[in-house]
């Protein structure tokens, strides 16, 4: 029998030898744990056992590390709540009241208007053009059926019906920000043409059925496909400002993400949560912990599960959660 040359890791791995070779993480960890162990005791034995311990360590819920030791990048600072850079006074009512209807809340779930949508759209209206739209052709045209209708052209790009929404608002004449100055300005006109009120001053249901006509391009007052492109713009940014991390503006103190029962920015999962689910507290980007913590001035690789029995690098002691042979 030809002699096993294979490392003590690869013969406790119930994997093939040239899978674990090919595997970063498993050829990561135990040299960064070696190469600690070293440093403190100076035992080559000694380090080879404490990578053979790490990499049986199972997982058994979230890593616990020593404090981070450094600098992270800091995180874009949120806007401020109800000062507007874009919008005037009316011009934010109006969007505000189309926005809970487009998202309404209910049974704890909290409205666009609740999660400060608004201030997610006016900080994008005023730092950039807000939804793309494409103002010069081709054009993505929609197809239902297994093939296109025709070959792609300078003018067209045939998109499957269900996929055009990956490509943005179509066949615009004019930016986003224009989209919604002269939307605003047109819904309103419309609102006192059919009911002689302002539209934030109209029932819940006037307001539907006008947002309605605007989205199927019946409304009077918007030309063309502009009163269907105003919606999908809105209806659009209506949904990115309310899921989106608290950073951007939206989502105002994590509150969809604390309905939703949704953990928000998490390095990463550990493998009993991605079956079973996580019950961690929602955190945002600016909440995130640093990478490599513990770790500040090297490339090591901390493993998802297990932790560090001590703050002192000397020590290279990695800690299972259960008993390791």
């Amino acid at each position: 029998m030809p002699p096993d040359n294979r490392s003590d890791v690869d013969r406790r791995s119930s994997r093939p030898a040239e899978a674990v070779q090919t595997s970063p993480y498993r050829r990561r960890i135990p040299l960064v744990t070696r190469r600690a162990f070293l440093k403190g005791a100076g035992a080559t034995a000694a380090g080879a056992g404490a990578a053979i311990a790490l990499a049986n360590c199972a997982p058994n819920g979230p890593t616990t590390a020593a404090p981070y030791v450094g600098r992270p990048s800091p995180a874009m600072a949120p806007p401020p709540q109800g000062l507007f850079r874009f919008f005037d006074a009316e011009e934010a009512r109006t969007v505000e009241a189309v926005l809970d209807r487009l998202i309404p809340g209910s049974n704890g779930v909290p409205s666009a208007r609740d999660a400060g949508a608004i201030t997610y759209i006016d900080n994008r209206l005023a730092t950039d053009e807000g939804t793309p739209t494409y103002t010069d052709p081709p054009y993505a045209k929609t197809y239902t059926g297994d093939h296109p209708p025709g070959p792609n052209t300078d003018e067209v790009i045939w998109v499957r019906a269900d996929e055009l929404t990956r490509y943005g608002v179509q066949d615009v004449d004019q930016p986003s920000q224009e989209v919604y100055r002269e939307g605003v300005a047109s819904l309103n006109a419309y609102a006192h043409d059919r009911f002689g009120k302002a539209f934030v001053d109209l029932k819940d249901e006037q307001q539907d059925e006008l947002i309605q006509n605007v989205a199927h391009d019946q409304a009077p007052h918007f030309s063309g496909s502009a009163g269907s492109t105003f919606f999908n713009v809105m209806n659009e940014d209506a949904w990115e400002g309310y899921l989106c991390d608290p950073m951007y503006g939206g989502n105002r103190n994590m509150v969809v993400w604390k309905a939703l029962n949704y953990p928000g920015a998490q390095r990463a999962y550990t493998p009993i949560e991605m079956k079973q689910g996580t019950e961690r507290t929602p955190q945002s980007l600016r909440m995130m912990e640093p990478m490599q913590p513990g770790y500040p001035d090297g490339n090591a690789v901390l493993p998802v599960t297990g932790h560090i029995g001590s703050t002192d690098p000397s020590a290279g002691v990695y800690v299972c959660d259960h008993e390791v042979e």
